[in-house]
Formats: structure tokens, C-alpha cells, sequence
């Protein structure tokens, strides 16, 4: 049997995106609304599911808080958002789910990293990260993308910090850190031949930027691991090579 480790925020997301309506009163107003019920009820039934389907026998669903800690090693990280408003239900669907569930969120913390931490720190048996979200393939262990996986993948920890460093190189437009300029894929696995952390250092310092840049982008990839976080201080403990 197994633990899922769900990635509230894209759950939550997905399924109120589908219970949002829109009344039109006039050519000059329309009003977009939510009927919670069904959106509730369509978590708890997606849940459902994926926990018959992955045998499992605990449910813990991470958020993100308030205050991502990556925004004060870089400001610009996901600044893009703020226009882009949740769609209508998210909070109370969000605040519902802690009602038949673990739930899981810090004030400084991704809902990633919740999950990232909570996989690798071994409380819980046999966990499976349940998320769509590729960053996740940072983090060791078993993975399963309810999108396209027929069942769940192992990523090895070599494997995992390799697709970090990967990530470190490529940058991820979506969350707004950049990474190296003009490297991709294919360049940044010809970069990554041995999978070190000197060899991303050494790509950046090529191409001009200095090793303090390369750690930035670095902590800004990073998904955290056990270890990575102090749970009384509620502070992120950020990666040093």
C-alpha cells in the first residue's frame, strides 16, 4: 500500500477551472461564479481514483503558502502572475479539502516542496508524488503524472539531480527564472556530461555570468528535499555546492 502526495495547487486549479460559470446580466456585464458543491465533489472523486488505482492508503495534498521564499533570492521569480487571478472556488475548495484530508502548506513553501520533502524524508509508506508538474522530476522516488503515465515511475536520485541541473541550465519561462540565455534541451544535456554542479558553474562563467548568478538560478530549480527546510523557523535552507 502507498501514500499519495498530491499537488494541491494543480488539483484544486484544474477542477474549479471546470466548475467556473460565467452569467451574462447585459451587453456590458458578466459574472463569473463557482458552484463549490460540484468542485468539492469532483476533488474528492478524482482522490478517489487515483488512490484505487495506485492502491493507496493515506491521502496528503500539498499547497503552496503565501510567501515563496525563491522571491527573495529573486524578485522577478513568477512576478509574472499577479495579473492572473485563481478561478472562482479556489479558496474554499482549498479550505475544504483539510476536512477528509491531510493537508499540508507552509507560509514560505511551493506546494512542490512540501511534496518534495514530505517523499524523501521517510515518514510515510511508500509515497507516490501525484503531479503533472515536470519540476517534480527533481525530486527522487516514485512519480506518477495522472496526465500521461500509465503507471508510476521511479526517478532515481541521479537521475533527479540531474534533471535539477537540467533545470538550472534551461530555466523555466512558466516560473520566470531564466537560466542560462540561448540553452535548451539539447545544449544543456551536451553541457551536463558527468552531471555536476561545476559543470553548470563552468557554462555560466563562459557565457559571462559569475558562479553567485548560477547558484541563484540553481536555488530557484531547486525542489527541496528533506533536510532542505526548518520546520520551526519555517525557513528554506538554501542549497550550497
Amino acid at each position: 500500500m502507498h501514500t499519495l502526495l498530491i499537488d494541491g495547487d494543480i488539483l484544486i486549479y484544474t477542477v474549479c477551472s471546470v466548475c467556473e460559470y460565467v452569467a451574462r446580466f447585459d451587453d456590458d456585464l458578466d459574472v463569473a461564479f463557482a458552484n463549490i458543491n460540484e468542485a468539492k465533489a469532483m476533488c474528492e472523486e478524482t482522490i478517489s481514483k487515483w488512490a484505487e488505482k495506485l492502491q493507496a492508503e493515506m491521502v496528503v495534498i500539498g499547497f503552496s503558502g503565501k510567501n515563496n521564499f525563491r522571491k527573495t533570492i529573486y524578485p522577478q521569480y513568477k512576478a509574472h502572475r499577479k495579473s492572473c487571478r485563481k478561478p472562482c472556488g479556489y479558496r474554499p475548495v482549498k479550505e475544504l479539502m483539510s476536512q477528509n484530508y491531510i493537508v499540508k502548506e507552509e507560509p514560505t513553501l511551493e506546494g512542490d516542496d512540501i511534496i518534495g520533502i514530505l517523499s524523501t524524508e521517510g515518514v510515510y509508506r511508500n509515497p507516490i508524488i501525484v503531479s503533472s508538474d515536470k519540476d517534480l522530476n527533481c525530486i527522487p522516488g516514485l512519480l506518477w503524472n495522472p496526465d500521461k503515465d500509465d503507471e508510476p515511475r521511479m526517478i532515481t536520485k541521479e537521475q533527479a539531480d540531474r534533471n535539477w541541473l537540467m533545470q538550472t541550465l534551461t530555466g523555466d519561462k512558466t516560473d520566470g527564472y531564466p537560466g542560462l540565455e540561448g540553452v535548451g534541451p539539447v545544449t544543456a544535456a551536451k553541457i551536463l556530461k558527468n552531471g555536476t554542479w561545476d559543470e553548470v558553474k563552468s557554462a555560466y562563467e563562459t557565457s559571462g555570468y559569475n558562479e553567485e548568478y548560477a547558484l541563484t538560478q540553481a536555488r530557484c530549480a531547486r525542489i527541496l528535499r528533506h533536510g532542505e527546510y526548518d520546520w520551526i523557523k519555517q525557513e528554506a535552507l538554501l542549497w550550497t555546492p
